[in-house]
């Protein structure tokens, strides 16, 4: 049963089940709870004859829970993983290399067919397997999708193919039969969507047309003739709706109807009344009338349930069987065909919704939540930002890139002349650096060829080992180097502040707190306005007052966790004073929205009160 795993990860967070195909549930049930700082990257589950969990973790680490079968673990040498995804009975990874590699069993308890090999029946779990199809023909996926038994799958070309079942169409070449290996269905094809249980799939061309193919005896395809489909038909949604292909964020289909989010929260439905959202069957695309005035930012289907959570972190919920009942409310109301509230966990309710995600299987589904590091998101900004530079590199072609010397210096492991000098050696151009630079700030890798030749003339592994220069690695040895600390927080004396007689401001105790400046302006909102606002002579001084009458404690502790997104107490540490002075410091300082010290400080609450 899926509540017998004990999920580790990367990252803090809590997962949920709701519903299985063995055990119904009728509320939210905890799974597991992820304490440690390894960071899970996706969960995705197929639980129609079986129950396992596929989960991504670091750059290219997965786990497979199986149940009583026990625990897997796989890592893919030498790359880093894309995207996992799930169907009926097995698990496609795809790597940012292009390569697609197979997790299944061809032996036993699945049809062959939907696993994309020549000889499925040798497939096994013991190992993670290429789909050499793409790699015989010098192919690279750029992405891919997954139903039940059938893939979709897009080339850096452009080019989209599909294997499977193709009973109903679904594969898209014209025949109503199934294919054991991928066989080419368009060209100019930029996004790919699929339901988890269903026979039908949509992609959005160059031209920015939308097309369907596959099952439609319930009008999921949005075309008024109700006849299965085996060539891709062009599909458009209602007309006075103003949504364009380009603005399809994700289209996820139930056995009856589909369902089509944009990236302004719109959700857009067609298709039997049972699962439509409507109450009354649709043959095009209507927004649903209940979550019109909702920003819907994620959905997920499965054989006759959908979900929808919105921006407000409020879960909706309609269709399901007698047999998967999601909360007690459908108890009490009985089955719906239109969209009403479900209770969301009360340790999930003041986490942003962006952090939370729907993994939605046959009949259960989980709702996690994965709160990573923000530390990548912020050295990105200010990346982007060019402010607070305090050097530049000259490029090859006589460009000028400010950068942040500390920054370049730790992650390249080399001073900025030597660099310089690199540049310059290998003839550099803004181009290259700006590449290079992109894993300097945010860990982000792409053009490998040309990263590659800057690790290699850096002296540097490649491709990157996140267990030896990451990012957050990095900025925790800085944390460590208290002789590069350049700058003071000066908080005020405890005692001082006791003391009765009144003192001027320049007469004041003020500890000092060591810090990097860079740290101050890449994570906090209100240190980058406060210096921002410094005039020429300010700007000068290796020093800031703090001024939100918070303890040193408490300051030291989030400081801390600045570099390295981990909230730190030790015995000496009162928590109780630490979570109360340290719950409205997202908003004080101005941290990223996202920011997970609130969740850490729950999870602190939550020790205290056992």
């Amino acid at each position: 049963m899926l509540n017998k795993y004990y999920l580790s990860g990367k990252s803090s967070g809590l997962i949920f089940l709701l519903g299985s195909n063995k055990n119904n549930l009728s509320k939210f049930s905890l799974v597991s709870e992820i304490d440690n700082r390894l960071e899970v990257k996706k969960i995705v589950l197929c639980v129609e004859k079986t129950e396992r969990l596929l989960v991504w973790k670091g750059t290219n680490k997965l786990e497979l829970y199986q149940g009583s079968k026990g625990i897997l673990k796989y890592t893919i040498e030498n790359e880093q993983i894309k995207d996992i995804q799930a169907g009926e009975l097995y698990f496609l990874i795809l790597t940012k290399s292009g390569k697609l590699y197979s997790l299944a069993d061809g032996s036993t308890e699945s049809e062959t067919i939907e696993i994309p090999f020549s000889d499925p029946e040798l497939s096994n779990f013991d190992s993670l397997r290429e789909v050499t199809f793409f790699s015989s023909k010098k192919l690279k996926v750029a992405t891919f999708r997954m139903s039940n038994y059938t893939n979709y799958y897009i080339c850096n070309d452009g080019a989209l193919y599909a294997s499977g079942w193709g009973e109903e169409g679904e594969i898209g070449n014209g025949e109503n039969t199934n294919q054991q290996l991928p066989v080419f269905v368009a060209d100019d094809v930029t996004k790919v969507f699929t339901g988890k249980n269903n026979y039908n799939f949509f992609y959005v061309s160059k031209q920015n047309k939308l097309f369907g193919c596959g099952y439609n005896t319930y009008f999921s395809l949005a075309n008024e003739q109700q006849n299965n489909r085996t060539i891709p038909v062009e599909i458009t949604v209602k007309k006075d709706s103003n949504i364009e292909p380009s603005q399809i964020e994700v289209i996820e289909c139930t056995s009856k109807a589909s369902f089509l989010l944009t990236n302004e929260g719109k959700l857009f439905s067609c298709g039997s009344l049972e699962h439509n959202g409507h109450d009354v069957e649709k043959t095009k695309y209507e927004e649903i009338p209940l979550l019109k005035e909702k920003k819907i930012i994620k959905i997920g289907c499965g054989d006759n349930y959908i979900l929808a959570l919105s921006s407000e972190n409020k879960l909706y919920g309609w269709g399901f069987s007698a047999e998967n009942i999601p909360t007690d409310q459908f108890l009490k109301k009985g089955f719906s065909h239109i969209p009403i509230p479900l209770n969301v966990p009360e340790p999930l309710l003041n986490i942003s919704p962006k952090w939370l995600t729907l993994a939605c299987g046959y009949k259960t589904f989980l709702l996690y939540c994965l709160m990573g590091s923000n530390i990548k998101n912020d050295f990105k900004m200010l990346f982007e930002s060019n402010k607070f530079c305090d050097s530049v590199i000259n490029t090859f072609d006589d460009k000028i890139i400010p950068i942040h010397k500390l920054l370049i210096e730790l992650r390249a492991n080399l001073k900025i002349n030597k660099i310089q000098e690199i540049v310059k050696k290998n003839n550099f151009g803004e181009k290259e650096i700006n590449i290079f630079l992109k894993w300097i700030y945010f860990d982000e890798i792409t053009e490998t060829k040309t990263l590659e030749l800057f690790f290699k003339a850096l002296n540097l592994s490649f491709p990157p080992n996140e267990n030896e220069n990451s990012l957050e690695l990095h900025l925790s040895k800085l944390y460590k180097d208290e002789d590069s600390k350049n700058f003071f927080i000066l908080v005020k004396d405890d005692e001082d502040e006791n003391e009765d007689e009144e003192k001027d401001e320049d007469e004041e105790n003020y500890e000092e707190i060591p810090v990097h400046k860079l740290i101050l302006v890449a994570r906090s909102g209100l240190f980058r306005e406060m210096f921002d606002n410094l005039n020429e002579k300010e700007k000068k001084l290796n020093q800031i007052k703090d001024y939100s009458e918070k303890s040193i404690d408490s300051l030291e502790i989030l400081i801390k966790f600045l570099y390295t997104d981990k909230l730190e107490l030790t015995a000496d540490h009162d928590p109780e004073l630490i979570v109360e002075e340290l719950e409205d410091a997202v908003e004080y300082y101005q941290l990223n929205e996202n920011s997970n010290l609130n969740h850490e400080l729950i999870l602190i609450k939550k020790k205290l009160h056992k």
